[in-house]
Parts: C-alpha cells; sequence; structure tokens
C-alpha cells in the first residue's frame, strides 16, 4: 500500500517540529535551519492521519505559499494526493485538503475552519493577516505552527511572549539556530558573522529578536536631507544610476553628484524599450553624466542604443558576488553619511526593506523582499559606484548633444570624442 515519504530529521531540534506540543507552536529559525521541511512534514503527516479535515498553510505571498505546496506535495505518493494548481489545493485519498493561502489580502484568510496550520514567515506578514487567520481555527480549536526568521519586535515577537509565559498553556516556544542544521557548514556561518551586523548575525543565523528590523541599511532616515532635485552646476561631475525594468519591474534613474548627493530621480514602467533609451538620454545629457547602466538580461539593446547615440556607459552584468560588492559599497556610504538624497518614500522604503538571505552554497545574497522591488536600491548603488568606484575627469565625461547615425547602405558610424559606437 502507498505511504507516505517523509523526510528524516536532520536534527533533534527539527524534529521537534514534527511533535508540537500545545495549540499555537511557535518557532523562531535561522536562515536554512529547514524549517520548510520539517514543517511540511508535520503538515503532512497530520492531514493524512485524521482523515476528511482542513489544513492550511499560509506564506505572505503566493509565491512562497506554492514552495510549501511543491514541499508537501512531493511527500505523497501520486495515487495519495491530487494537485489542484487553480485552487492552490492538495486533495488527499483519505478525503482531507491542504489549503495554500497568501496573506497579502487578510479579508481573504477568513471563511471555514481549519485544525491544522502552518503559518511561514510570520514576521513578514501584517498582524491583520494573523488575526484573520485566528478566526478559521477558533470553532475547530485547531493545532499548528507559526514560524518565521525574526524581523523586528513584532506582533511576532508578542506571540513568542506568549510562548515563554508558563501561564500561558496554549502556546510553547522555540528557537532554532542555522548551526542546529548539519548540512550547513561552520565556516559558512562563521564568514557570515564576520560580514553581517551583529544585530543581522543574530536574527539571520541565531533567531533571536532584535529591536531594529534586521535591514541591510543602516541610516536610511538619516540620509534623507536634501529638499528636492537640483539643476546641474558647471564643473560638477554626475553619474547617472540605471536600472532597467525587467517584467513587472521599474526602471529607475537616480543623478548623483560627486559629493554623493542625490540631485534628480525619476520611476517609471510600461514603457517600450525605445522610450526608456530616450528618457535615459535625455537625463543623461541634462546632467553631462556618465551611465552606469544595469545590462543585465533586457539591459543589453539599451546599452547597445545609448552607446550608438554617443553617450558613456558603463554596463554591469551582475552575479550575486558583484551585486555583493555593489550593497556593500552603497550600504559604507550611507553609515558614514557620505549619501545623501530628499525623502523619496518609494526609495527609502525599498531600503528598509532590502534583505539578507543564505543561498544554498552559503553564500550571502542581497535582494528585496519575495514579491517586492528593489529598483531604486541598485539605481541608487550604481550612482554611488559611479561616484566612488569609477570617477573619470570631467573632461572625459563631456557628451555633445549630437547623434551618431550610420550610413545608409552600412557606413561606418560617426566618432564623438568618446570613439566610436
Amino acid at each position: 500500500m502507498p505511504r507516505l515519504i517523509l523526510p528524516s530529521p536532520h536534527s533533534r531540534e527539527q524534529n521537534t517540529l514534527l511533535h508540537p506540543p500545545t495549540k499555537i507552536n511557535v518557532c523562531t529559525a535561522g536562515s536554512k535551519f529547514g524549517k520548510t521541511t520539517g514543517i511540511g512534514a508535520w503538515q503532512a503527516k497530520v492531514a493524512w492521519e485524521n482523515p476528511n479535515t482542513i489544513s492550511r498553510w499560509v506564506a505572505p505571498i503566493y509565491r512562497q505559499a506554492k514552495i510549501g505546496m511543491r514541499v508537501i506535495n512531493r511527500m505523497y505518493p501520486s495515487s495519495l494526493c491530487q494537485m489542484h494548481r487553480a485552487d492552490m489545493e492538495l486533495h488527499l485519498a483519505n478525503g482531507s485538503i491542504i489549503q495554500f493561502a497568501s496573506a497579502d489580502r487578510p479579508e481573504t484568510l477568513e471563511g471555514e475552519g481549519v485544525q491544522f496550520f502552518v503559518v511561514d514567515e510570520a514576521a513578514k506578514m501584517s498582524e491583520e493577516a494573523w488575526q484573520a487567520h485566528l478566526s478559521t481555527i477558533s470553532a475547530t480549536d485547531g493545532i499548528g505552527w507559526v514560524v518565521s526568521t525574526p524581523k523586528g519586535r513584532n506582533w511576532f515577537h508578542a506571540l513568542a511572549q506568549l510562548g515563554i509565559d508558563p501561564s500561558e498553556p496554549d502556546f510553547s516556544f522555540f528557537r532554532f539556530q542555522t548551526s542546529h542544521n548539519p548540512h550547513v557548514r561552520p565556516e559558512v556561518i562563521a564568514r557570515a558573522r564576520r560580514i553581517l551586523p551583529v544585530r543581522v548575525f543574530e536574527q539571520m543565523f541565531l533567531g533571536l529578536f532584535r529591536d531594529e528590523t534586521g535591514g541591510v541599511f543602516e541610516g536610511v532616515d538619516a540620509c534623507a536631507v536634501l529638499l528636492g532635485a537640483a539643476d546641474p552646476i558647471a564643473g560638477m561631475i554626475y553619474q547617472l544610476g540605471a536600472d532597467i525594468a525587467k517584467v513587472n519591474d521599474y526602471t529607475v534613474l537616480t543623478v548623483m553628484d560627486s559629493n554623493g548627493n542625490v540631485v534628480a530621480w525619476e520611476r517609471f514602467n510600461g514603457l517600450l524599450w525605445g522610450e526608456q533609451v530616450h528618457r535615459i538620454e535625455k537625463l543623461a545629457l541634462h546632467y553631462q553624466a556618465t551611465i552606469q547602466l544595469d545590462a543585465t538580461g533586457i539591459g543589453d539593446p539599451i546599452f547597445d542604443a545609448l552607446r550608438e547615440r554617443g553617450l558613456r556607459v558603463v554596463p554591469h552584468k551582475f552575479t550575486n558576488q558583484n551585486k555583493r560588492q555593489l550593497i556593500e559599497n552603497l550600504k559604507a556610504g550611507m553609515s558614514e553619511g557620505d549619501v545623501r538624497y530628499p525623502r523619496i518614500a518609494i526609495l527609502m522604503n525599498e531600503l528598509k526593506a532590502f534583505e539578507h538571505s543564505l543561498t544554498k552554497t552559503g553564500e550571502i545574497r542581497y535582494s528585496a523582499p519575495l514579491g517586492s522591488h528593489d529598483d531604486a536600491v541598485i539605481s541608487l548603488a550604481l550612482a554611488w559606484y559611479g561616484v566612488r568606484g569609477y570617477s573619470p575627469t570631467a573632461e572625459e565625461i563631456t557628451i555633445e548633444p549630437q547623434r551618431l547615425y550610420r550610413q545608409r547602405g552600412g557606413g561606418d558610424a560617426r566618432r564623438t570624442q568618446h570613439g566610436t559606437s
């Protein structure tokens, strides 16, 4: 007879996830501890052992919920489980259903009673989402896990305090560290300890709550000291950081002077690449700026077009390593107060939300939270790289407002003082 294919726990700590002792079990976990596999095994197990029940997995956004669905689906033989992708449900042969839901619209979490639940990456959800979920277990007296890597002292932190309180018998609390996973090499954790700010390392690898959000950048508000855009100044050198839109993202253009001041900022999407080229060209000519361009993917044809127009362009093809260096340069500039910008809400929100994560190979990776944007962060980082990492002289970056053209019949391109296109 077909049976569940549950992974063997890698440690005593991960095995704890298979045996929740109370109704609401709260757990902080370091990155790559293995919480998704552990709580996935528990949910697969209880759904199968309790026929005709409803289980639910809640994640901050649908893409994360789909990860949980894939993990649990792999634990069932195909004869025991049918995946209903459109409904985000697994239907089991014993009549049980496992639902997978997003917390981005809390009102959608209200509904039928749930017997077993997982709230994954809880610290990234709103308290309203948690309250909406509670309504589904009030009548069933449901049992489950609320798990996350900590992110400041929010409602998830308050819930953990209930788990610590011995006078609250329906709550329990556990803390698991990255080092509890024997598959994560100690040197990876040691390297992260050297690289990351203490508060970030303690949240991300030790599962500890800390007062700040654990974001990458310090001093986001302190750097917002400028009143607004500024016209070009004769003799000043400018850099234009251009992060190009990919699918649902935005193109963001940041112009920074050689003193680290953001003097112009634009954000747009939905434009054809030719229109984007025109916007970038116009801004670069206005400030006589060198363009630091994200040329990864869709940036290639834009790079070619800008060079053909005689503009000075420095292309950046991102890998995890050089993107990490770019972000760490910006971190240093902001922490020292050398980067300054107006109070641009979108930029500041992206900077505050920007995160660290750990790749499967143990490398630190910087990115926006899943489902969010980092276009403004990358644009700012590119501009700052131009100011500190690549600083041509004023003579080198003078741009003549003359356009290159190719003669009909394939003649050579005309030259500007920057050379050939």
